[in-house]
């Protein structure tokens, strides 16, 4: 279990399986920045019964706070296969917790974890370009702007730019000696 006093990043139960999948196909939960294609809940479940959502290509996590409430998720999945690196997403589901740097504990966490126990190099971080609060915790954490991926994800009825943005595994290193 990966924790900060005020959080931590842990598997789900299967007790609460299908609440995170409710809670993962709340489009209003999802805000206004993510694909608005529903995942199937059959297939979420297999995958779950299958591997527990904990792949060698990809691992999904709750972002979880000191009274084991759910808040939402992180993940690292292999995007591109012939790249050494992984992707990372996150999402709140309760717009009510956005804003207070959650999300930034979370990803952080998730990032020194990835960079610990995966040989890796490379993460990236790719956000809609209208959704600044997901730059900024890219930034936050030290991942670089490398380009914007135009018209790349389809949202809502129309195609948006992504920015796409990295972290080295020695850039993580070096930026955590300094904190």
């Amino acid at each position: 279990m990966l924790t900060t006093p005020d959080l931590r990043l842990r598997h789900t139960r299967p007790d609460e399986l299908d609440a995170v999948i409710e809670q993962m196909n709340d489009l209003e939960r999802r805000g206004p920045y993510l694909p608005s294609q529903l995942a199937s809940p059959q297939q979420l479940r297999k995958d779950f019964a299958d591997n527990g959502w904990c792949t060698e290509a990809s691992e999904r996590l709750l972002i979880v706070d000191a009274q084991d409430q759910v808040l939402g998720m992180v993940r690292h999945f292999k995007s591109t296969p012939y790249y050494d690196a992984r992707e990372i997403g996150y999402s709140l589901f309760a717009a009510e917790q956005r804003g207070r740097g959650l999300t930034t504990r979370a990803v952080r966490l998730l990032v020194d974890y990835v960079f610990n126990a995966l040989p890796l190099n490379r993460l990236e971080i790719r956000a809609n370009v209208a959704n600044t609060a997901s730059m900024r915790v890219a930034e936050k954490l030290g991942f670089r702007q490398e380009g914007v991926a135009r018209g790349a994800v389809f949202v809502r009825g129309a195609y948006v730019d992504m920015a796409v943005y990295a972290l080295l595994r020695q850039e993580w290193v070096s930026g955590r000696q300094g904190h």
